[in-house]
């Protein structure tokens, strides 16, 4: 099955089309052996894959006749994603390598970022190893339930990220040397008049711990798990790592009244400070690292400040500060852009007659763009100033940090497309590209300003860098495999580009940033990081 783009084409101006780099899903919360990696806090420990969207073991050619690779690898091939492969590094990391923490019997909200959608439905399924060294088979995995009985999670129209809750066995323990696999199991079913062997599929796996020392079981969800979740750009989503409420958070969800569709935030906010966060021994359960009060997580192995950097966790380790109330102080939660899944994508201008496939998502061609008209040609659009400073500065300054890493000269801010940009931010238009014609990137982004303030909080610059910039071919000035994705990385990069606009707006459907580009090429050359690694890049955005 061919993989495609992030999302449906919109027309803008001319033909402007999403996209996003090819993939298909993956499991976020818990994350997955290949997503894992590419958290700030498990960076070093597990290496990330660049792939890890794609875990089909082999396509249907594959698995028509049943064998698959239990984690999504090939039957036949390396086994990369199991216990014991390049990923699956529990053996040598121990608790290390653990995503995630709940207790026995918790309702969970398991997290999956779709950007295909082959319509379908989701199982996971919960195996206990009892050992360091014993390997997950497909007869070990117990099927769970939602809060309903149901055990397929029917999956609704939408390219977004999808929360499901999901019922732990009370009886069940994994801790120390012996801990349980979670696994994400996605039965396509596009292909009309064939059963489940015609159908693509998709397996992750997770290593998480079930134990009393990760919170006290919550009480049983009353969620409604057949309401359809709404895509990133419907009117009316609901939360992903939280339940309903308009601000994203990168933490896994507690239990909601619908499946959702973008990170958002809790309804019971919890505080957010710059430092390990008050607590009290009722906000933490039993927990004694870096907890999560929606969905009574645990991160384990995490430092109080890696914990302060999500104002959705609360630090419950060694020195925490117990306040005279349990009450949680409330404030604006945000998301720690590092670990929030790169939810972004790219538009440019293309040829009028350029169809969108019959996937929900549309390809760029790879035949040159129509010359953009000029901004000046539209119409006047009345002036909506940019939003705080702070974010703005933000922008500017790591995009700058990062074009400078490649030799290329700094960007300035373009006042008057930002102005055309904001207005259509604040149109709340959901995660969608549009507003004035020209070359777009789109992402997620966290709110921030005095707490936390903008320069130390790693924004949509980094989403829009990190992933791709592993696909471009320096030596050709290419995108290695297809163009659609670098798109996000060739605009950023381009040195033809001399100023930027851009807009944000807190929607009930989700937080998000537009920038439009002024002008970037296809192909364009620039030189490998230099002086520097991509860590120490990483790390100096935020100095």
């Amino acid at each position: 099955m061919t993989s495609t783009t992030f999302l449906s084409a919109y027309a803008v101006g001319l033909a402007a089309f999403a996209n996003y780099a090819q993939a298909h899903g993956r499991l976020i919360a818990p994350p997955h052996r290949g997503y894992i990696g590419k958290l700030a806090q498990f960076a070093g420990i597990v290496p990330p894959d660049y792939d890890d969207h794609s875990l089909n073991a082999g396509g249907i050619a594959a698995t028509s006749g049943g064998k698959f690779g239990v984690c999504g690898d090939s039957y036949s091939g390396t086994r990369q994603h199991e216990t014991g492969g390049t990923y699956g590094t529990f053996p040598t990391n121990s608790a290390k390598a653990i995503g995630a923490c709940y207790a026995p019997g918790s309702t969970v909200d398991l997290q999956v970022q779709l950007m295909a959608n082959y319509k379908g439905y989701f199982e996971f399924g919960l195996c206990k190893l009892d050992t360091k060294d014993d390997k997950e088979t497909n007869e070990c995995f117990q099927t769970l339930a939602q809060p309903s009985g149901e055990t397929q999670w029917q999956l609704p129209p939408g390219n977004e990220v999808f929360t499901i809750p999901s019922v732990l066995p009370a009886g069940v323990t994994c801790e120390g040397d012996a801990h349980c696999v979670l696994r994400w199991h996605y039965v396509g079913w596009n292909n009309a008049d064939v059963g489940i062997d015609g159908q693509e599929q998709y397996w992750n796996c997770a290593d998480v711990y079930i134990s009393n020392t990760c919170g006290t079981a919550p009480a049983p969800s009353s969620a409604n798990t057949a309401s359809s979740s709404l895509g990133l750009n419907a009117s009316k989503p609901t939360s992903a790592p939280a339940p309903s409420s308009a601000k994203p958070t990168c933490a896994p969800a507690p239990s909601s009244s619908k499946p959702t569709a973008a990170p958002m935030s809790s309804s019971s906010k919890p505080s957010s400070t710059s430092s390990p966060q008050p607590t009290s021994q009722d906000s933490c359960g039993t927990c004694n690292n870096c907890y999560y009060p929606g969905s009574n997580a645990c991160y384990i192995g995490w430092s109080a400040a890696q914990c302060a950097q999500n104002p959705a966790f609360t630090w419950c380790g060694a020195n925490a500060v117990l306040p005279s109330t349990s009450t949680p102080t409330t404030t604006s939660p945000s998301t720690k852009p590092v670990t929030q899944p790169p939810s972004s994508k790219p538009t440019t201008t293309q040829d009028p007659s350029a169809k969108p496939t019959t996937s929900p998502i549309t390809a760029p061609t790879t035949t040159a763009a129509t010359p953009l008209p000029s901004l000046t040609d539209e119409p006047a659009a009345p002036m909506t100033p940019t939003p705080v400073n702070g974010l703005r500065d933000q922008l500017i300054s790591q995009h700058n940090k990062i074009r400078a890493a490649h030799g290329v000269g700094p960007v300035t801010w373009d006042e008057a497309l930002s102005s055309k940009i904001q207005a259509w931010a604040e149109g709340c238009p959901g995660f969608t590209h549009g507003g004035p014609r020209g070359w777009q990137n789109l992402a997620t982004y966290t709110p921030c300003g005095t707490n936390p303030p903008c320069d130390k909080v790693v924004g949509a610059s980094w989403l829009w860098y990190d992933e791709e910039e592993t696909f471009w071919n320096y030596d050709s000035n290419t995108c290695n495999g297809i163009w659609e994705k670098c798109g996000h990385f060739t605009n950023l990069i381009s040195p033809e580009v001399n100023s930027i606009g851009c807009g944000w707006h807190e929607c009930a459907n989700g937080n998000y940033v537009w920038c439009n580009y002024n002008t970037p090429v296809k192909n364009p050359k620039v030189s490998r990081i230099r002086g520097i690694t991509k860590a120490q890049l990483l790390a100096s955005l935020t100095v």
